[in-house]
């Protein structure tokens, strides 16, 4: 089973994403495909795509951050790193030790995947900021300076900008519409974007 094209934007869409049962549903489609596999499934994504008449950089999906990381094995280890990066998974690449083959495994059809085996809710912070004023954090740990709507940006490479809308709660996830001097309209997750405020 290979599932190819797992690129935030792609899968799920960025049209998909908009609302909460638009991603629920692709990621009901990603689980079905699971599903099916026998014994392994090939996830594949591509670095940038050829998109609307540009070279796009590409994220992967979130769906694969969702999927246990004991269970993946990296066939390409320089690809390792930069899935790390993106998905927040524990990275092993500077361990001493070599790290444990990783592979997926069928899953028992009546236990349903989730994110979390501990069913209980969990309390959200009393002191969260709106969207608007909240505090990015990039994938190196360091925060970066707060970014709202109508801040004026700089990315490495699509230059200076102006942010016009901000969408998400999980800050993992925060999406922000960008308009660039000269590469036009660009939507970017906050967390890969490594913005620069101006």
């Amino acid at each position: 089973m290979h599932l190819v094209g797992l690129e935030e934007n792609l899968f799920p869409s960025f049209m998909s994403s908009s609302t909460r049962e638009e991603l629920e549903e692709e990621r009901r489609l990603f689980y079905v495909a699971l599903t099916r596999a026998e014994k392994q499934v090939f996830f594949t994504y591509a670095v940038s795509r050829f998109q609307w008449g540009k070279i796009t950089d590409a994220e992967p999906s979130r769906f694969l951050s969702e999927v246990d990381s004991q269970y993946i094995e990296f066939i390409n280890p320089a690809m390792e790193s930069r899935f790390v990066n993106h998905s927040g998974l524990k990275s092993n690449i500077f361990d001493d030790a070599p790290s444990e083959p990783r592979f997926f495994k069928k899953q028992d059809p009546k236990k349903k995947l989730s994110r979390a085996e501990n069913p209980e809710p969990q309390s959200l912070p009393k002191n969260l900021k709106p969207i608007s004023t909240a505090k990015i954090i990039n994938p190196s740990g360091q925060s970066s300076e707060d970014i709202e709507v109508g801040d004026k940006v700089r990315h490495d490479r699509f230059g200076i900008g102006e942010v016009t809308f901000l969408d998400g709660t999980d800050p993992k996830n925060i999406k922000a519409k960008v308009v660039f001097q000269h590469e036009g309209e660009k939507n970017l997750i906050l967390k890969f974007a490594k913005l620069t405020k101006i």
